[in-house]
């Protein structure tokens, strides 16, 4: 279990899941997966789950479809990754993600 802290700032990290799909699946604050939902019979990025910067619970950020909230620049394995709009969370963490690190407010 990760301690919380609403103040963390950590970089925004692919999440990859241990031992593959079936695998173990352990949450690290700052993870990321992307996130495809079927359109027309094809799978179609929508956004990320993320790994809570202040908990490690999973959050969906959706940057496409009807879900959209946020919009997206940059790119996760670059570590460039920007959402436009903040980030809040129960625990208490708020704040964005800017150029790949998850910076509290």
């Amino acid at each position: 279990m990760t301690k919380i802290d609403p103040r963390r700032s950590v970089p925004a990290r692919r999440d990859l899941v241990e031992g593959g799909l079936g695998g173990v699946n352990v949450l690290n604050p700052g993870e990321v997966r992307p996130l495809s939902e079927l359109a027309a019979g094809q799978p179609q990025h929508v956004g990320y789950l993320i790994s809570c910067p202040g908990c490690g619970a999973e959050l969906s950020i959706y940057t496409a479809g009807p879900r959209q909230f946020h919009g997206e620049s940059g790119d996760l394995d670059a570590r460039t990754l920007s959402f436009d709009a903040p980030i809040t969370h129960d625990c208490g963490w708020a704040g964005h993600l800017h150029l790949g690190i998850f910076v509290p407010v």
